[in-house]
């Protein structure tokens, strides 16, 4: 099933627009390339006492932050790295309708994930790689119940932890693309 799908992606890989696959060539050492991505994304709706449909109104909200950073460190080793981070909460109002009050806002979006890779480019059809990988929240709710509501929430729970080990293949590079598969 894994050897399918690699296959598969060096093939869908080479039909991307503008994709072309690289030629075997040492690559040259470079500095940092970085981005970062930060967003807000905020969501009220509320619905006036003449509404007989019976909902009530809710606020959501989701901080987030994409970063990543990406060296080749010598001609035969790339260190790539990534981190998502992510934290929403919800907020609901509770009543008949006519006397609605607002809720404690609940967790709807928790993400902590850091991943670091470590391709050696030797300019083969296949490259050996290391990768470390960190899964994790912020806050971990669900010890928390309604017999014991004073519990505070476990930060940084449940961790994660993956290493891994492979080839790689690049499968496509331009001036906004990069394609790699790994297996």
């Amino acid at each position: 099933m894994i050897l399918r799908w690699f296959i598969v992606s060096i093939l869908v890989a080479g039909a991307l627009p503008g994709a072309r696959v690289t030629a075997a060539r040492a690559a040259e050492p470079g500095p940092w390339k970085k981005s970062t991505t930060i967003g807000l994304s905020v969501t009220q709706n509320s619905f006036s006492s003449n509404w007989r449909g019976g909902d009530k109104g809710s606020f959501t909200w989701v901080a987030r932050l994409d970063a990543s950073a990406v060296r080749q460190l010598s001609s035969t080793f790339n260190w790539s790295n990534s981190l998502q981070l992510a934290f929403g909460e919800t907020g609901r109002q509770t009543g008949d309708g006519k006397k609605n009050r607002w809720l404690a806002p609940d967790k709807s979006t928790d993400l902590i994930l850091f991943d670091s890779v470590g391709r050696f480019t030797l300019g083969k059809f296949l490259d050996p790689f290391v990768g470390f990988r960190l899964d994790s929240q912020f806050f971990d709710q669900s010890w928390v119940s309604d017999a014991n509501p004073g519990r505070p929430p476990i930060g940084f729970n449940p961790v994660k932890l993956t290493e891994t080990a492979g080839v790689a293949r690049q499968l496509a590079k331009g001036e906004s693309l990069l394609a790699v598969s790994r297996l």
